[in-house]
């Protein structure tokens, strides 16, 4: 099986690099990074704490200093560096790291290529950006992270006295998304699998992610939406969604 080719890119100028971990992590679910840059003015001390990151995974530092205050010529290089690399026809798809929008008409036009565009962002990040990008995977911020490692040290220390409690149907997802889904399902004749249903959902919504509506996992969070059920393929395959309305029907 052919492994996409992936180029990194990353925009230090707007990014703590305290997210490389994280970055290269999920960069690397999706494809191979065979170009790995990160932009920014290094002679800048804001950008020293990148050093060991850089080092670390082999990313390459793309030095830019900056010609006039209060113009970011980073992403100006980060751009002109990508068209080149589109160009060249040597990856399948880029990962672009950044919160800025200015980056929402680079990641249109490599997708008007035919290519991949993964974006990778803070919760800032302008939601022009995300839609541009086929999946948009949203980095936590300082204060994000702590708020969920002490939900995740207080679950540990009481799980032992409470009883975990029940995901709740129809919590937190948008009416908008459920009517997506029950318009997909009938749509289509056979029942059909719940990973096509998401890969369906990350092309409206390329920022998805079920555990933001309170869902641990995709199939509880599809079990959640009225007039849907779930059933097991054959033979204990992937599961897969049908609406109850054909399920009623089938049964007549």
């Amino acid at each position: 099986m052919r492994e996409d080719k992936f180029a990194l890119l990353i925009d230090a100028d707007n990014i703590s690099q305290k997210h490389i971990g994280k970055i290269i992590s999920e960069a690397s679910k999706h494809g191979k990074s065979t170009i790995r840059r990160a932009y920014g003015d290094w002679t800048s001390p804001a950008l020293a704490s990148w050093k060991s990151g850089l080092l670390d995974n082999a990313i390459t530092p793309m030095v830019q200093c900056s010609n006039v205050s209060g113009k970011n010529s980073t992403d100006s290089a980060m751009i002109i560096d990508a068209m080149d690399i589109l160009y060249s026809g040597n990856v399948n798809g880029f990962c672009l790291v950044s919160s800025d929008s200015d980056f929402t008409k680079l990641a249109t036009r490599i997708r008007e290529s035919g290519l991949i565009v993964i974006g990778i962002g803070e919760e800032k990040t302008p939601s022009p950006f995300r839609r541009a990008c086929d999946r948009f995977i949203t980095i936590n911020t300082d204060s994000q992270e702590k708020t969920e490692e002490q939900k995740e040290n207080k679950t540990t220390t009481s799980k032992e006295t409470e009883k975990p409690k029940k995901e709740n149907k129809n919590v937190n997802i948008p009416l908008e998304i459920k009517k997506a889904v029950k318009d997909f399902l009938s749509g289509s004749d056979e029942n059909v699998h719940i990973t096509a249903i998401k890969t369906y959902l990350l092309r409206l919504k390329p920022d998805f992610n079920e555990k933001d509506y309170g869902y641990s996992k995709f199939s509880k969070f599809i079990e959640a939406i009225d007039g849907i059920s779930i059933i097991d393929g054959k033979d204990g395959g992937a599961q897969l969604a049908i609406l109850k309305q054909k399920t009623s029907k089938t049964k007549k």
